[in-house]
């Protein structure tokens, strides 16, 4: 059976929207389906997604081109990421064998940094604390995933 790597390169053009469908809808309509719990609202949006994903590439095709690459599954989760509802840092799915170790804060600051994409300064401003507890918070709860992994 052929393995598709979901962080292989794939850049697209315009043509290659069905190439983008094949290799990851499942993967989409599954990180969708975190989100909006109901199938058939989940594929509506899976619709959607690929439909602005087809216009940013037919519209920018001519000039910027290059600005509308998907180059990994991470692209084009955070692309989605753009057409699905907001999600405050507690209903966002967590990194589950790890949860009963890590701190609340530890889990806050790496749900919002995962799943958001927000940079420090911005997790700070968000939980009303200083960039050095959240450097700090993020450190021990990658160290608490890797020990987890190890055992």
């Amino acid at each position: 059976m052929l393995k598709i790597n979901p962080e292989s390169e794939l850049k697209i053009a315009a043509t290659d929207i069905s190439s983008v469908y094949d290799r990851y809808a499942g993967m989409l309509l599954g990180f969708i389906s975190q989100i909006i719990k109901n199938k058939e609202q989940a594929e509506e949006k899976m619709i959607t997604i690929f439909s602005e994903l087809g216009k940013a590439v037919y519209v920018n095709h001519s000039a910027r081109a290059e600005d509308i690459r998907i180059n990994s599954w991470n692209d084009l989760r955070v692309f989605a990421l753009n057409f699905l509802p907001a999600q405050n840092s507690s209903t966002l799915p967590t990194a589950s064998p790890v949860n009963g170790k890590l701190t609340e804060l530890q889990q806050q600051v790496f749900n919002i940094a995962y799943y958001q994409k927000r940079s420090i300064n911005e997790i700070a401003a968000q939980l009303n604390q200083t960039e050095d507890s959240i450097r700090k918070a993020l450190r021990e709860a990658f160290a608490v995933m890797k020990g987890n992994r190890e055992n």
